[in-house]
């Protein structure tokens, strides 16, 4: 991935700063030091409803989840594997710098959990 694809995205940890154009790297580094209980979120500069994040719940379970535009496109997958997690998030930013595809998106069994942010019809 080039510079210039790289400053189309930032990451954020809780009580650390905005990284802004992070390389893949920088994003294995923060996913091997997340704390239980602490998230991190790649995010696209583009459009701040295009990202993945996940949240490493206390019981030491990855919740990842993953928003492609609209509220009506949010999906989470849970995984035991720091491994998978990383992997996922690797292959999203390749997917959306130009350089991958959604096949990385295969091996999780996503759920739909876009009801949970939207309201119900009056």
């Amino acid at each position: 991935m080039g510079r210039a694809e790289q400053h189309r995205f930032r990451l954020t940890t809780p009580g650390r700063r905005v990284m802004r154009a992070p390389r893949p790297d920088d994003v294995l580094g923060v996913l091997e030091s997340l704390p239980r209980d602490g998230h991190a979120v790649l995010q696209s500069m583009d459009d701040a409803e295009v990202y993945i994040q996940v949240w490493l719940r206390p019981d030491g379970t990855y919740q990842l989840e993953l928003r492609d535009g609209s509220v009506e496109t949010h999906r989470q997958a849970l995984s035991v594997s720091r491994d998978r997690v990383a992997a996922a998030f690797s292959a999203w930013l390749d997917e959306h710098s130009g350089d991958g595809d959604d096949s990385w998106r295969a091996p999780h069994d996503w759920r739909d959990i876009s009801a949970t942010f939207t309201e119900p019809p009056a």
